[in-house]
């Protein structure tokens, strides 16, 4: 298995050094897997559960080749490891537009509470990153300084949740249609947007 898996990575990597989430070749290399293998291929979501478990820091959003095939594998072992039951139903995954990154985070974005920015020191995030505030606070310290003329208003925007509407609205103008802005030129220039939208300074990369 590891040797057709890794045949059709090679064919999909060509002469790239890797394939990446942001750009959602990781995505088509492991629904091209399950394709070649005739078996209904996993949606989005589910493929980015096992993804996170290979790259827990998110580092780049990319894997080296092993990885990826490894990645390819654990999605079909997990699958297959156990057999159903005859009573037991079999879902039918769907790849339908419902489950694009975009519509995704637009769900998430109309139920989210958020929390208030004082007192709250980590959130979880549904994609599964857990965010400890004071890991930033240091690095971050310059830039909390040179806003800090618009603190209360801040607050204000972001316990409204109408930073993250508008966060999306921008990156859905960068978005060239994938669902994945890429590291560093395109999650730069969406950053960068969202502090110069709300008149603040921006950070350095």
């Amino acid at each position: 298995l590891h040797q057709r898996l890794g045949a059709i990575y090679t064919r999909m990597a060509g002469d790239n050094s890797g394939l990446t989430w942001s750009r959602g070749r990781l995505r088509d290399f492991v629904r091209c897997c399950f394709a070649e293998l005739g078996v209904q291929s996993p949606t989005e979501p589910q493929i980015y559960e096992v993804y996170s478990h290979f790259d827990p820091e998110l580092r780049l959003g990319s894997l080296t080749p092993l990885e990826s095939v490894c990645l390819s594998e654990t999605l079909l072992r997990a699958t297959f490891h156990a057999e159903l039951a005859e009573s037991e139903a079999v879902p039918t995954l769907s790849a339908s537009a419902a489950d694009h990154p975009t519509k995704l985070a637009e769900r998430w974005v109309e139920d989210y509470v958020p929390l208030p920015v004082d007192g709250t020191v980590s959130i979880a995030y549904s994609t599964g990153v857990v965010i400890q505030f004071s890991e930033f606070t240091p690095l971050l310290q310059p830039l909390a300084v040179a806003n800090a003329e618009h603190r209360e208003r801040m607050l204000k925007t972001i316990s409204s949740c109408q930073l993250l509407k508008d966060g999306l609205q921008t990156f859905q103008h960068f978005d060239s249609g994938s669902g994945y802005l890429a590291w560093p030129t395109e999650i730069m220039r969406f950053v960068l947007e969202i502090f110069h939208q709300e008149g603040y300074v921006p950070g350095s990369q």
